[in-house]
């Protein structure tokens, strides 16, 4: 850290040296270009403070060093990057090779390097990424949604960070965020035919929304619960997402579209008759409700299995249903 601050304000101190004797010539700037490519296999940081020093003199001498200082600009932002990249991957120190990175960044704004800031960017995407990783890890989750959104910024062809930060949104209940994220990310995923992807984020989102529908549920949250479950189907059909509505449906006096959506769950499950118990009894109760006592005592027998069969034979006795 020492040496990055040293690098950071040379500029300053040697100018202030060059100020104090104006005599300077050309062959001065090259001798601290020419010394730079010399230390950059082995000291890079004072292979900088070295390329800085001769651009600032190139700056004092004026236009007899304009050929030196059209090398040294632009070989001052390749300096900076191979610079961030050893801190990143050799030294494994992501905040001073961010600090570095993001200052290569803005020289080669100041030199007009496209070339290199495009580097740049794709190596701030991969030290954000790890920087967020290690948030989450450390449960930071809020850090870590601002490391992966910085991540995504500079390089868009990670678009997993948008998964990333869907995942941290979901560790902070924050519904709303998360379905701007993962709804990005599974756009983004289809369009590169990446289905894998698509598949993964969309059971993420199902299981995501149908807890928290679920959770509302459980709450008599019904309207809620109701716009939770909804928005789960848009990422596929889903039987205890259906249970789930039917239910909910039921609470909201909404009986056919609980018959139907206890239908629907029926038909996706495959399980034993315990397993069906639960859609036979909410559809019950909803047929009970539009009058359909029939209908009702059919699905209570088939109800009366498991932890539903109490209740369900309690309602086919209270209904007079045929034992």
């Amino acid at each position: 850290m020492k040496k990055l601050l040293t690098i950071i304000g040379a500029g300053v101190l040697t100018l202030g040296v060059f100020a104090q004797n104006k005599q300077y010539t050309q062959a001065d700037a090259a001798m601290y270009f020419n010394e730079s490519i010399a230390l950059m296999k082995t000291d890079l940081p004072l292979a900088i403070q070295k390329l800085d020093s001769c651009i600032i003199l190139c700056n004092i001498i004026g236009d007899s060093a304009l050929e030196v200082k059209a090398k040294a600009e632009p070989f001052m932002c390749d300096l900076n990057l191979r610079y961030a990249g050893d801190l990143y991957y050799d030294q494994k120190q992501k905040e001073q090779a961010l600090i570095v990175a993001r200052r290569t960044l803005a020289l080669c704004e100041k030199y007009n390097n496209e070339e290199i800031a495009a580097k740049t960017k794709k190596l701030l995407g991969q030290i954000y990424t790890s920087i967020g990783s290690s948030n989450f890890s450390a449960k930071a989750y809020d850090k870590a949604v601002v490391a992966f959104d910085s991540a995504y910024y500079f390089d868009p062809e990670l678009y997993t960070s948008l998964l990333n930060k869907a995942i941290a949104f979901r560790v902070l209940k924050n519904v709303n965020a998360f379905v701007e994220n993962i709804d990005q990310f599974i756009k983004i995923a289809a369009q590169e035919n990446d289905s894998a992807q698509v598949k993964k984020a969309q059971k993420m989102a199902i299981e995501f929304l149908r807890a928290e529908g679920s959770r509302a549920n459980a709450q008599n949250k019904a309207k809620e619960a109701e716009s939770l479950l909804v928005k789960a189907l848009s990422y596929g059909d889903d039987k205890d997402v259906f249970y789930y509505l039917a239910d909910v449906y039921t609470k909201l006096k909404k009986y056919k579209e609980a018959v139907d959506y206890a239908q629907k769950g029926l038909a996706m499950e495959t399980g034993s008759a315990e397993d069906k118990a639960k859609y036979y009894y909410t559809m019950g109760n909803a047929y009970l409700a539009l009058g359909k006592k029939d209908d009702a005592c059919s699905a209570f027998k088939n109800a009366s299995f498991g932890k539903f069969a109490q209740a369900a034979k309690a309602q086919m006795t209270n209904n007079k249903c045929a034992q």
